[in-house]
């Protein structure tokens, strides 16, 4: 049983030709289609040499190019089980719907093979066991308006339901950040503890996170929040923590919303009621369930308001004099979706805070209609009194809706949240963690991934410029290099040097084939294919001894690794015809029979020739 994320794929690759690092170098940084359609292509070329799948489970299928799941069934022998949610679809290029999975199997040409028809089978899980009601009302209301203003875009699926009940999410929007600070710290330290946390930064705990939208937006935190948990809301994705901070997520107006949809009052009467609907107590009664479609034949009412045998909801619709195009608003859909994904991570408190109320009061009309949130409020003699005192008074109303927020940590739960931060290989935020936990050998260990990873992103950006200017190098009648090439030569040299550190740090700390990968991103050859010799390696030896230049070597590391595509190529390049005839004999089951006996007889009628040469001369 395999179970998949989205980076295995370059562990896939690694059964093909080596390691990411080498592949890396070797193919010029693919980008992720072309690296996929490649992968296929040697698959069907015999080229794949992996650990045999027999069934495969695959989550987050709604982040996955249809190449990629064709993929992974390939390389499965038997059955594959595909999880995931379409509105949570915001990887970037990606379209993807549960109902397109029956079309992807039905018939499956590729490379002129075409594949049996294969029989799917969907079903749709209802019950949410980890977010309470309140959370899933406002998700749900998130989908309505993707179902109405959208609906190519995501799967019709019955709403999420919880039987938990929990807090009403929160919103607090303010131009003024000290707010946030002075609502998330209550009341419950002394005026000068508080003004000191403010400086030094609030003490969040380990199941506490701030969910913004771009790396940059990390950057931009105040102060106060330093200490936090802070990730992207596409690295949350699959993730779950206590509470969440959605933190200036508007970024464009949602005021289009206001005019595209219609909130209606349903009454259902008291018999039909009895007839169509199962009732549960919750600990607190809601009036409002969202999206009741009249065609189930049981449904489930969370809470209803009942006045005179009438029970009464709110639904949500389509404005019929609404001129909403969905081509023109792509943009808005990708936003809905981000808001989806983010709302859902939280299992119990969530605060949106936004400074921009105006890009905000669209969602704040939309969601206080169907009471779903909590608005925190104040007036500018109120926030200044605040600031004067230091704290909000508790016989405030707004003081108790984020009453006791902060919460402290054990030093083992941090290294717990610390170790499935490092998993998934956000390291910045793993390092915070280990620190806290005071975890020496972890924080060493993943200081060395974060250098590597922070020189990988920055060498990426310069990439395409780097080519250029190379090429420019080698053109004799080119112009001499400006001062932004000699900029990004910089960068590169900078980078050379802390792929090299990184390796460094690796070595140190024992990881040899880490280290191995770092030296040869860093273009330190030898060493490190001494390293990726000592760790047996072949593969990763062959790519090292390929641009080392001993080509020969390179095809015998090839050969030993299996990986006869790269032999031959490697051995062809060195002229010597015996060899290569050795190889193709040596692998001539492994490659297409027309391919193999066209290479023998151009090697052979070389060989024969060399050979005439050699006893003319002799005779002579």
């Amino acid at each position: 049983f395999f179970f998949f994320k989205q980076k295995t794929a370059y562990e896939i690759s690694a059964c093909l030709v080596g390691s990411e690092m080498c592949i890396r170098d070797r193919y010029q940084r693919r980008v992720h289609g072309d690296f996929v359609n490649y992968i296929l292509a040697e698959i069907d070329k015999g080229n794949y040499f992996g650990q045999a799948i027999h069934f495969m489970m695959v989550d987050e299928v709604q982040d996955l190019t249809h190449a990629t799941l064709l993929l992974l069934r390939r390389i499965t022998e038997q059955d594959v089980f595909f999880s995931g949610d379409t509105a949570q679809n915001i990887a970037k290029g990606v379209g993807f719907r549960f109902c397109d999975l029956k079309s992807l199997f039905q018939i499956q040409r590729f490379s002129g093979q075409i594949y049996q028809k294969e029989e799917t089978h969907t079903k749709q899980l209802t019950i949410n066991f980890r977010s309470h009601g309140r959370i899933l009302d406002l998700a749900n209301s998130v989908i309505s308006l993707l179902e109405i203003l959208f609906p190519k875009t995501i799967d019709r699926l019955k709403k999420e339901k919880s039987f938990i009940d929990g807090p009403k999410p929160v919103i607090l929007s303010s131009h003024d950040l000290e707010l946030l600070f002075y609502v998330l710290m209550g009341n419950n330290d002394s005026a000068k503890v508080r003004q000191e946390k403010k400086e030094q930064a609030i003490e969040f705990g380990c199941n506490q996170v701030i969910l913004v939208r771009t790396q940059e937006e990390k950057k931009q935190l105040p102060s106060f929040l330093k200490h936090a948990l802070c990730l992207t809301i596409y690295e949350a994705k699959g993730l779950e923590f206590d509470d969440v901070i959605l933190f200036n997520f508007f970024k464009t107006s949602f005021s289009i919303i206001r005019n595209s949809i219609v909130i209606e009052e349903i009454e259902i009467d008291e018999t039909e009621f009895g007839k169509k609907y199962v009732q549960f107590e919750s600990s607190s009664q809601q009036d409002n369930l969202l999206n009741i479609d009249v065609d189930e034949d049981v449904k489930v009412w969370k809470s209803q308001s009942k006045v005179g045998g009438v029970y009464k909801y709110k639904n949500v619709k389509k404005n019929p004099k609404s001129t909403f195009n969905a081509f023109y608003q792509s943009e808005l859909c990708t936003e809905l979706k981000e808001l989806y994904t983010a709302i859902t991570r939280p299992k119990n408190r969530l605060i949106i805070f936004e400074q921009n109320e105006l890009k905000l009061e669209a969602m704040i009309d939309y969601w206080s209609k169907l009471g779903l949130v909590d608005k925190i409020s104040f007036t500018e003699a109120e926030i200044k009194q605040i600031k004067e005192e230091g704290y909000i008074k508790s016989e405030k109303e707004q003081a108790n809706k984020v009453e006791g927020f902060l919460c402290e940590t054990s030093k083992n739960e941090w290294l717990k949240q610390g170790i499935k931060m490092y998993k998934n290989q956000y390291f910045e935020q793993a390092l915070l963690c280990f620190e806290k936990a005071e975890a020496t050998e972890y924080c060493k260990k993943t200081k060395a991934y974060l250098l590597a990873e922070n020189t990988e992103q920055k060498y990426q950006s310069i990439e395409s410029k780097l080519s250029f200017i190379k090429t420019k190098l080698k053109n004799k009648r080119s112009h001499k290099l400006s001062a932004i090439d000699d900029s990004v030569l910089a960068i590169e040299s900078q980078c050379l040097k802390s792929f090299a550190e990184a390796g460094d740090l690796f070595y140190e700390l024992g990881s040899e084939l880490l280290a191995a990968r770092c030296y040869f991103s860093a273009h330190q050859y030898d060493k490190a294919y001494e390293l990726f010799l000592k760790n047996n390696s072949e593969s990763e030896c062959g790519e090292a001894a390929l641009i080392l230049g001993d080509l020969k070597l390179a095809s015998e590391h090839f050969m030993k690794a299996k990986d006869y595509v790269r032999a031959i190529q490697a051995i062809k390049s060195c002229g010597n015809n015996e060899q290569i005839l050795n190889n193709l004999y040596a692998c001539k089951d492994l490659i297409p029979q027309e391919e193999y006996l066209n290479s023998v007889q151009i090697y052979l009628q070389k060989e024969i020739n060399d050979l005439a040469e050699q006893t003319e001369l002799t005779n002579n």
